[in-house]
């Protein structure tokens, strides 16, 4: 639907630029340009991590302006002709929900140079990005040492374990993080218990990222941590059962500016119910954790 309304509104600006075109400008017809899919590369793999992606929308900018937001593929008209300049940034959807997008503050912005277009022709453009240099990651958590930094918190009745891609489905590499519930364990939380210093708490963007598999909802939230021993919990995000894997941008912005005043800042997961006296079996699996600004 977004691609429609952009549709039109660049059909009405052609209809409008027509009419007070002079005859030798080729009755008005735009150049069109494709975008069939997009392309990420990770230059620091051991700083930056895995190279998986969620980009689901394009901005596209002509001659450094604002052309169109796109869900994609798409194809979609620009009244222009001849050498132009093109660019694009990568658009995510905030917490996953359809409806709040954004281009991802950390990929860099993908510049065609000058595009050579025809009116009456299609040009396909497929961006590659790359994360932003100024990107700064505090952490990242893949599970290919065969470790984690994340322990029961609260009244968890279990832990993360890791799991090799010979016992089940691993996201990518050899391992992924996983959680059980069974029987009399029906309820988890787990969370970085040490936390973070030195997270801006003045607005900036702070996103986490994570690829995921569950069987059940799981919360995904943030503690902020004082020095008397306070915690408070803030959910941010409860992500719906998948049986594929999936890739989310979570935003921690708000909880780091709603609780400026904490010493440290810590994530946390959680899943089931203290409340249940036993729970079917219930798996969750993570992978590609990143904590970044």
């Amino acid at each position: 639907m977004k691609n429609f309304y952009f549709i039109v509104l660049s059909f009405i600006i052609s209809t409008l630029l027509l009419s007070s075109c002079n005859y030798n400008d080729v009755d008005g017809i735009p150049a069109y340009i494709t975008v069939d899919t997009t392309y990420f590369n990770v230059n620091y793999p051991s700083i930056q991590g895995s190279s998986s992606h969620n980009i689901s929308e394009v901005w596209v900018y002509v001659d450094n302006t604002i052309q169109g937001v796109y869900d994609i593929p798409v194809t979609f008209p620009i009244i222009a002709s001849g050498a132009t300049a093109i660019k694009m940034r990568a658009g995510i959807k905030i917490n996953g929900v359809s409806g709040q997008w954004i281009y991802y503050p950390f990929y860099d912005i993908c510049d065609f140079g000058d595009v050579n277009l025809t009116r009456g022709e299609i040009t396909t453009l497929n961006p590659t990005f790359t994360y932003s240099s100024a990107a700064d990651f505090v952490w990242i958590e893949d599970y290919e040492n065969m470790s984690t930094s994340l322990t029961k918190y609260a009244n968890s009745d279990t832990t993360i374990t890791i799991l090799n891609k010979n016992e089940g489905d691993v996201f990518e590499g050899f391992f992924c993080g996983k959680i059980v519930l069974e029987d009399d364990r029906t309820y988890f939380a787990i969370a970085n218990a040490d936390g973070f210093a030195d997270l801006p708490v003045d607005g900036s963007a702070v996103y986490l990222e994570l690829n995921y598999k569950i069987d059940t909802v799981m919360c995904v939230g943030a503690i902020a941590q004082y020095d008397s021993g306070t915690d408070i919990q803030y959910p941010i995000v409860y992500l719906k059962a998948t049986n594929t894997w999936k890739k989310i941008y979570v935003n921690i912005t708000t909880a780091l500016t709603n609780y400026y005043a904490a010493e440290h800042f810590a994530i946390y997961f959680s899943g089931g119910s203290s409340s249940l006296e036993t729970i079917g079996k219930k798996e969750f699996c993570i992978d590609n954790i990143k904590l970044l600004y």
